[in-house]
């Protein structure tokens, strides 16, 4: 194993959570060899690394060297991972082929050339297969679904000319390898086909332009190629791509000889268009270094026009954050709009990693609509971000119905002006003018390769200029002013306000109306001018007894200075480009931007913090089967004993016949022969005290007396003598789609439901949550006390000083994460169904002993991402009262997510490692998505993903770093600034600095009125309302998108469904494509036996000794069964008020905030289409033809 370079207290710090794995491990293990789970051991094995975890995720590298090959290759090239992926994709290839697996590389070269050209097409395909996923599973670290579902096969095609051609088949699922993951696997089947000197395949006609419908056929791609860029690509790449069919079906191309499927090829789409295509200069720059012919088509595809070849960089207002409006989502600012978030350069203690901080008034002032983990959607530098709080920077700017206006810096003193009330209600507020500042890290606009824009001038720039001079920051204007003219510095940002806001014709006629009060040393303002005032976010106070409007705060010095020179300048103002140019010519001392670029942003996804549950909810992994509507384990015990859908097991000492498990359900269901008779169901033998082998589930094909056979009245009563507990609403699930279909012990479905909680497919309790970053932390913000923090190895605050108050800001350790305060009960929950299994099920002592949810810190769970395959360590150290759960950016990143609003689920490690079994996932393509199959113990930092490496980690940016913005450079050109800069040193985990603090990192408003209020009419409203009181927004051009993007789209996608709807059957719910002719259910619920056949109209007696009738008619030989029929009522799937529920909303919208004339035209011939198809329309009365001949 690498060693990893790291300080004692880390080395210690990571010993204690492999200790508290190992006592876990211990206990589970301990409770599966009693054999009362599907397998007698913890399915989820444990990897410390990138290398383990790739060994771990394939199945075929489990008896391989690879893990320590893929270390040697990580030192040999410096760590690089796509030459890594590479190098390794050769050597498992080879291995396959020459079936050893511990040769050195010279020994196995020489007996690859030796034995390759001995090798049939199959097993060359399956050798390529093994290093392609080998090397797509070293570029996604190991964790990602790709490797397993991602790539189906790689086989030997034949071209025209007899020549043989590798093809590989991906499906969906490549979609999370990224488009860089998809590109290299090409890449790797490309330098692996040459070892055994395979051509490039030669395309037909018909199969280019098969690829050429089928990418007009999907529109789930980030970028879509036009004809002509696909016929050419197609017929350039080295190697044959194919895919799965999933989609719709082409109407041209079909049923060609080398392509499997009539169907749209999601997964070929995906690697051709995202990968090939988006990642071409990537892939470019490996095929060169590797010397790789035939690879010259992507040089098209890597030229970045420069338009007029100017290099000046200029920044434009971009839309589409808003293109796609989304109602009940409000628009915050329009592109580059005067109100929007004002650009401040930072980093929070809650920023990084997409993550982002506005000041928590700010959040008051939306609304509540964006609060701690809503997603938004933002102008630049990337295309979402999750806010955290931070309220040392600027809040929002309101104006109040009196007139008065004001800056709000702290978010208590904004709740109480507003006197509690949403300031949706409020009826003291008039406008937002500036909802305050966002701060976002260099790292952010490095990420995404944006140039710098130029930074405001902000307090923490001008003292760095002053630290440069040895000068102390000024006290009051004066000293600003002294400060400025005897050094030659622009004037402290305190005393200047958004000059370049105005026009300079708009300040010369500010300026000329504002008149000085020199007795009382106020600055009065007529009432004809306080719109300029409120453009300049200045504070105007109102003073009911004068009926005056007067100036106050810092931020007036400067404009009451140059006051007098403004209101007599006689000069010609065209010369001046804004306000601010202005107000240089009139002061004698530099006055810099306090304001430059503004973001636009609009609310995506609301925040989420939830227990994952199925649809419908279920509490036991237990097959009821179809005929028990409600899906109660109570009522399938009513039922006794019927056949189940569950697999076919065997112990293999007691089973005295040979079988094939891969042909036994095929021979059987042909009649070749009979089921052996010590098949069984149970997963453990007791009598020969091992477990039993899976053998075959039956199919529809199988008769129904080889079917298992499940009690469950049996199953229910031992269940409750276990648990004591049974309750009619324990739900099972209608059948198992797993491919051995082992049903759960039913004492975990009872002990579930008993202490609130329900089941994840998988077998584990899930708990959803926004992923938000957190680097520091204070005891007293997360409910932790001093005690407790320095026993969970926190004994020191970030400045190295003793930790010894709760206010102290220690720096979070990489796998320590701070829970969601509203999981707390559920949390509890599930440890106290854990302890109770532990106890009543498995005999075993109790594992967490809580006696309140805070004793859950400290304790260790696992957490996952939806498209991976493998779940990181994590150490929970406190509550937080938000609507997201604080990460550090290494673990966020360790699960290739970041804090752009992603959603990721958490399971309590003791319950995830005991409950949940792979014989529970699904065998159909993605099943393995999202299910813990490897637990990471231990995170690298040089292996999660890489933009982990661009968090900004000084406590303050240089005077250079600042005058670079005003050159928009492109941030990577910044050097010392980030995570990467530190690899390798123990500063990698610690060490990390924060620019600007905040007292809480739980400030914010608690809900959001997306998720509070019940009806869309409502949260549209409030919408439109909070569009009316913010400056920076346009509710007509909100109402327009909200319009096109949303409602219309979702009126016609209706109408369409309601064309193309199923009926189902009100009784046993079963669908049909269109309505039986009967217009009654015809589907078959159950067999019964008649005395009257129906064949031959004969009367058949009862035998005398069984009285039961017998199987066949004594006359005609035919069944006496009879089949019965549902006859329930057919009804439609979609009905009317589906399609036509946003009408009135639609109108009011129109009628109210205005949209354009074509979307207007549009909707009202919706609405027509919908009240002929409904008719719903007024008839008229009926003209004669008279009326049109004669018209009078």
């Amino acid at each position: 194993m690498t060693e990893v370079i790291m300080s004692e207290a880390q080395k210690i710090y990571f010993q204690n959570l492999q200790n508290g794995v190992t006592e876990a491990y211990k206990v589970a293990e301990t409770c599966r060899k009693q054999g009362l789970d599907s397998r007698n051991y913890v399915e989820i094995p444990q990897a410390e690394d990138m290398a383990s975890r790739v060994q771990q995720l394939l199945n075929f590298l489990q008896h391989r060297n690879t893990a320590e090959q893929i270390r040697d290759l990580n030192k040999q090239f410096d760590g690089n991972r796509e030459l890594v992926a590479i190098e390794i994709s050769k050597i498992v290839c080879w291995e396959s082929i020459v079936d050893e697996y511990n040769l050195d590389f010279p020994t196995l070269k020489s007996k690859f050339q030796k034995i390759k050209t001995t090798k049939t097409d199959l097993e060359i395909g399956l050798a390529i297969y093994h290093g392609v996923c080998a090397g797509l599973a070293v570029i996604t670290e190991g964790i990602l679904v790709a490797p397993l579902e991602g790539v189906v096969d790689c086989h030997i095609i034949t071209n025209s000319n007899k020549t043989k051609a590798l093809a590989i088949n991906f499906a969906g699922p490549i979609r999370s390898a990224g488009g860089t993951g998809q590109a290299i696997s090409v890449l790797l089947a490309d330098y692996l086909r040459r070892d055994f000197n395979l051509e490039k395949p030669i395309l037909t006609k018909q199969e280019i332009e098969r690829y050429i419908e089928e990418v007009l056929l999907y529109h789930n791609l980030q970028y879509k190629p036009s004809a002509d860029e696909m016929r050419s690509i197609c017929q350039e790449v080295p190697v044959y791509i194919t895919g799965e069919g999933v989609g719709k079906e082409v109407s041209g191309g079909r049923d060609l000889p080398r392509v499997p499927t009539n169907n749209v090829r999601e997964g070929m789409l995906l690697v051709m268009c995202e990968g090939m295509l988006q990642k071409a200069p990537k892939i470019k720059k490996y095929t060169d270094q590797l010397k790789l012919d035939g690879w010259d088509f992507l040089e098209a595809y890597c030229a970045t026009p420069n338009e007029d070849n100017d290099t000046k960089v200029t920044f434009k207002p971009k839309d589409k954050y808003i293109s796609d409006a989304v109602a009940g989502r409000p628009t915050i600012s329009q592109p580059m709009a005067q109100g929007g978030f004002r650009l401040r350069y930072g980093r929070a203690r809650g920023a990084g990693l997409a993550a982002t901080a506005i000041h928590p008034a700010s959040m008051i002032a939306t609304g509540g609509f964006i609060i701690a983990a809503t997603q938004m959607k933002i102008e630049r530098p990337g295309k979402a971000t999750v806010v955290s709080p931070c309220d040392s920077i600027d809040g929002p700017y309101i104006q109040f119905k009196d007139g008065s206006a004001r800056r709000f810096n702290d978010g208590a003193e904004l709740t109480k002006t507003l006197k509690g009330v949403s300031i949706l209600d409020s009826p003291l507020v008039e406008t937002v003018w500036d909802i305050g500042e966002m701060l976002i890290p260099f790292g952010e606009f490095r990420e995404n390769n944006h140039p710098l824009m130029p930074s405001p001038y902000v307090p923490e720039w001008h003292e760095q200029v002053l630290q440069r001079l040895n000068l102390a920051y000024p006290v009051n204007f004066d000293e600003a002013v002294q400060q400025s003219k005897e050094n030659n510095i622009p004037i402290a940002p305190d005393y200047v306000t958004h000059f370049n806001d105005l026009s300079a014709e708009e300040l010369q006629t500010l300026c000329s109306k504002i008149k000085l009060d020199m007795g009382n040393g106020k600055a009065c303002v007529p009432e004809d001018a306080l719109t300029l005032v409120y453009k300049l976010n200045v504070n105007v106070d109102y003073d009911d007894k004068t009926a005056q409007y007067t100036l106050s705060g810092d931020s007036t010095a400067v404009l009451i200075n140059i006051l007098l020179a403004g209101s007599k300048f006689t000069g010609s103002l065209d010369s001046f480009q804004d306000g601010l140019e202005f107000a240089n010519a009139l002061a004698d001392y530099q006055i810099k931007p306090r304001v430059t670029f503004r973001i636009g942003s609009r609310m995506a996804k609301p925040e989420k913090v939830s227990l994952r549950q199925m649809k419908p909810p279920i509490h036991s992994l237990i097959p009821v089967g179809y005929d028990l509507k409600s899906r109660s384990l109570k009522e399938a015990s009513m039922k006794g004993t019927k056949n189940a859908n569950i697999g076919w097991r065997f112990c293999p000492d007691c089973l005295t016949e040979k079988i094939d498990p891969k042909k036994i359900r095929q021979e059987i269901d042909d009649g070749k022969r009979t089921r052996p008779e010590q098949f069984t169901t149970e997963t453990y033998c007791r009598k020969c005290d091992k477990p039993t082998e899976f053998a075959y589930t039956p199919s529809y094909k199988t008769p129904k007396k080889d079917w298992p056979k499940l009690d469950y009245s049996k199953i229910w009563s031992e269940g409750f003598a276990v648990s004591n507990y049974g309750d009619s609403t324990i739900k099972g699930v209608k059948g198992l789609t797993s491919k051995e279909k082992t049903p759960e012990n039913i004492v975990k479905g009872m002990l579930r439901h008993k202490n609130g909680i329900s089941a994840f497919r998988d077998g584990t309790v899930r708990f959803d949550f926004v992923d938000m970053t957190l680097t520091h932390f204070k005891p007293v913000e997360i409910g932790l006390s001093v005690e407790k923090a320095l026993e969970l190895g926190y004994t020191h605050d970030h400045l190295g000083a003793d930790l010894t108050r709760p206010e102290q800001i220690c720096e979070l350790r990489a796998q320590d994460f701070i829970a969601p305060t509203q999981l707390k009960d559920q949390l509890q929950q599930t440890a106290n169904f854990v302890d109770e299994l532990l106890i009543k099920l498995y005999h075993q002592e109790a594992f967490y002993n809580l006696k309140d949810s805070s004793d859950l810190i400290g304790h260790l769970f696992a957490t996952l991402a939806p498209h991976t395959s493998g779940a990181i360590l994590c150490r929970m150290i406190g509550f937080c009262d938000i609507k997201g759960a604080y990460f550090h950016p290494y673990a966020i990143a360790g699960r290739r997510r970041n804090s752009d609003g992603d959603i990721d689920s958490l399971i309590l490690l003791l319950d995830c490692i005991l409950n949940f079994s792979r014989t529970f996932l699904s065998e159909h393509r993605g099943g393995k998505m999202d299910a813990p199959l490897i637990l990471t113990t231990k995170i690298n930092p040089s292996e999660i993903d890489k933009e982990a490496l661009n968090i900004d980690t000084p406590y303050a940016y240089t005077e250079e770093a600042y005058l670079q913005t005003e050159l928009a450079v492109n941030p990577k050109d910044l050097k010392s600034l980030f995570t990467e800069d530190f690899l390798g040193t123990e500063k990698q985990f610690e060490g990390i600095g924060f620019t600007h603090d905040t007292n809480d990192v739980g400030e914010t408003p608690k809900d959001n009125p997306y998720t509070s209020l019940d009806s869309m009419r409502e949260k549209v409203d409030a919408q439109f309302k909070l569009g009316a009181i913010l400056h920076g927004v346009d509710n007509e051009d909100q109402s327009s998108r909200l319009l096109d993007r949303h409602l219309l789209r979702d009126m016609r996608g209706n109408i369409r469904a309601f064309g193309q709807q199923k009926v189902r059957c009100v009784k046993c719910n079963h669908s049909y494509r269109r309505t039986p002719l009967t217009k009654s259910c015809r589907q078959v619920v159950r067999t019964e036996r008649v005395a009257l056949c129906h064949s031959c109209g004969c009367y058949n007696l009862p035998n005398e000794k069984t009285k039961t009738l017998p199987d066949n008619c004594s006359i005609c030989s035919k069944s006496l069964d009879v089949e019965i029929k549902c006859s329930g009522k057919i009804i439609g799937t979609v009905y009317p008020n589906s399609v036509m529920k946003y009408n009135t909303l639609m109108e009011h919208l129109i009628e109210n905030f205005g949209c354009s004339e074509y979307n207007k035209q549009k909707y009202f011939q919706f609405k027509e289409w919908t009240q002929d198809m409904f008719g719903l329309k007024k008839k008229g009365e009926q003209k004669t033809l008279d009326f049109f001949t004669n018209p009078k």
